[in-house]
């Protein structure tokens, strides 16, 4: 039988979504199609890209909706604060 074990593949996968948790891949991925910009200067259009890039890369659209919504609460948090 060629390939590998179903249960060394789960066990690999386990120990490095611990090391480095889906969220945080995600948040990566997203500043660097972002350049570091903010999300409320994107246009739809890029934001809709992004989103179907990020789903190609197998993260759920629910878990990419997630992440995106506490992103962008957290710059809206962070520009109020400055003010």
């Amino acid at each position: 039988e060629k390939g590998l074990a179903a249960d060394l593949i789960a066990d690999a996968l386990g120990e490095v979504r611990e090391a480095f948790p889906e969220a945080e891949a995600l948040r990566r991925l997203i500043h660097l199609k972002m350049k570091n910009g903010p999300l409320a200067g994107l246009e739809d259009r890029a934001l809709q890209k992004m989103i179907r890039s990020l789903w190609g890369k197998g993260f759920s659209t629910g878990r990419i909706f997630e992440i995106l919504k506490r992103m962008k609460e957290e710059e809206e948090s962070d520009d109020s604060s400055r003010k």
